[in-house]
C-alpha cells in the first residue's frame, strides 16, 4: 500500500444501522436497567448478567428485523421476565436440594421408616388413580413448569391443562384422605 492510500475496510467491519441502534439503546438504557435489576435482585453481578442477556436478545431481534418500536419498554419487560425465570429456576433447585438433603438423613427408628414407607405407598396409589396425563401434569407442575409449558408437553390447550391439573390434584387428595381414613 502506498502512502496516502486508504486501506480497504471489509464490509463486515462497517457498522450497520442496526449496530448503531443497539449501541444507542445500550448507552441510553443500560444504566437504568442495571439499577432496576439490582433493586429487584439485590445482587449487582446477577443484575449485570441479566441486563447483558436482555441486550443480547435485543440484538437478535434487531438482526432479524424485528426490533421493537418502544425499545425501553421492551427491554424492561425482557429484564423482568429474565428475573422471574431465574427465580423460578432457583426455587426448583432449592426444592430439589432440600429433598436431597432430607433423603440423606438417616431414619430415627424402624417405626418412622415404616410410616414413611406407608405414606409413599399411599401417595403412589393416589397418583396411579390420577391417570398418566394427570401424573405427568402434576409432576411437571411440581418441578416448576408453567401451565403453558405443561400444555405443550401434553399437547393440550392451556385451559384443558389447568382443568386436568385441578382434577388430578382433587383425585390425589380424595385417594389420600380415603387411605388415611382406612388407617384410623
Amino acid at each position: 500500500m502506498r502512502l496516502g492510500q486508504i486501506p480497504a475496510v471489509p464490509a463486515s467491519a462497517v457498522p450497520t444501522r442496526d449496530d448503531c441502534s443497539i449501541t444507542e439503546a445500550y448507552e441510553s438504557y443500560a444504566p437504568e436497567l442495571r439499577r432496576y435489576a439490582t433493586a429487584r435482585l439485590r445482587d449487582g453481578a446477577a443484575a449485570e448478567d441479566i441486563v447483558q442477556e436482555a441486550f443480547v436478545r435485543f440484538a437478535i431481534e434487531a438482526g432479524a428485523r424485528r426490533a421493537p418500536r418502544n425499545q425501553r419498554a421492551w427491554l424492561y419487560r425482557v429484564v423482568l421476565n429474565l428475573i422471574i425465570s431465574g427465580s423460578r429456576r432457583a426455587e426448583v433447585v432449592r426444592r430439589r436440594s432440600s429433598r436431597l438433603a432430607f433423603d440423606d438423613i438417616e431414619l430415627e427408628s424402624p417405626e418412622v421408616a415404616c410410616l414413611a414407607t406407608e405414606r409413599q405407598r399411599a401417595l403412589a396409589t393416589a397418583l396411579q388413580a390420577a391417570g398418566v396425563a394427570g401424573r405427568t401434569s402434576l409432576r411437571l407442575a411440581a418441578e416448576g413448569y408453567t401451565g403453558r409449558e405443561i400444555a405443550q408437553v401434553l399437547g393440550r390447550s392451556e385451559g384443558a391443562t389447568r382443568t386436568l391439573i385441578c382434577r388430578a390434584r382433587s383425585q390425589v387428595r380424595r385417594e389420600l384422605a380415603a387411605s388415611y381414613a382406612e388407617v384410623a
